[in-house]
Order: C-alpha cells, then sequence, then structure tokens
C-alpha cells in the first residue's frame, strides 16, 4: 500500500503543477488580450481627438503620423521603426491590402511635396480609425 501511494504522489503532484502552468498562462494570455483592447481604445480616442480638432491639413497630417507610427509598429509587433513603405511591403506580404494602401498614401502625402487638403485628411484620419477597429491583435 505505501509504495502505490509512493507512486501516484509524484503523478499527482506532476499533474497539480501542470495544471498551475496552464492557468498561469492563461491569466497572462488574458492579461496581454485586455492590454492589446486598452491600446487599441487609446488609438481610437486620439484618432477621434484628431478628426474633431480644427487644425490645419498639416497639423492633422503630422498628428497622424505620429500615431499611427506606434500603432503600426505595436501592430507590427517592430522594435524599430520602420518607414511608412517598408510597413507597405511588409504587411502587403501579409495580405493587409488596406492597410498597406493607407501606408502608401502616408508616405506620399509626407515626403511627396504634394499639399494636403482638408478632405485628405479627413479621409486618412478616417480610414486610421477603420484599420484600427478592424485590427486583430
Amino acid at each position: 500500500m505505501t509504495t502505490l501511494i509512493i507512486i501516484i504522489t509524484p503523478a499527482v503532484l506532476l499533474l497539480l503543477v501542470l495544471a498551475l502552468v496552464f492557468i498561469l498562462l492563461r491569466i497572462r494570455q488574458l492579461n496581454r488580450e485586455e492590454k492589446r483592447g486598452k491600446e487599441k481604445r487609446e488609438f481610437l480616442e486620439k484618432s477621434i481627438k484628431l478628426e474633431g480638432k480644427a487644425s490645419t491639413p498639416e497639423e492633422s497630417l503630422i498628428t497622424l503620423n505620429h500615431i499611427s507610427k506606434k500603432f503600426f509598429k505595436e501592430y507590427l509587433n517592430e522594435k524599430k521603426e520602420m518607414t511608412y513603405l517598408e510597413m507597405a511591403e511588409k504587411l502587403k506580404n501579409k495580405k493587409d491590402s488596406k492597410i498597406a494602401e493607407f501606408c502608401k498614401k502616408m508616405d506620399y502625402f509626407l515626403y511627396s511635396g504634394t499639399k494636403i487638403t482638408k478632405e485628405d485628411a479627413i479621409k486618412m484620419v478616417n480610414e486610421f480609425s477603420e484599420i484600427v477597429k478592424k485590427a486583430k491583435k
């Protein structure tokens, strides 16, 4: 009888440890999902505030640039900051064509020398809001 208890005890102990590890990993995963949800809401709030600001289209573009670069850095899980064209290329490979197109437009408006209109600035902010809403991460 004592031999049976000695054999069962390590097995039960192992099962308890495995169950505890599983529970801790699940809690960690839920905390990450909650953090991502909070970050997503913050990006949406920032883009909504940007949309409502009475600023010039150029100021809106610069602010959108800062917000979107931070978002895409987290979305792509990158440690370094990337250019919009690098992001577009990386996203094209992931088949995120709407996001890749947004990145190409941001690059165009920021670096082509073309002056952005108020309508274009509003469109860009709206596109970014939609991207954040649909983000899977």
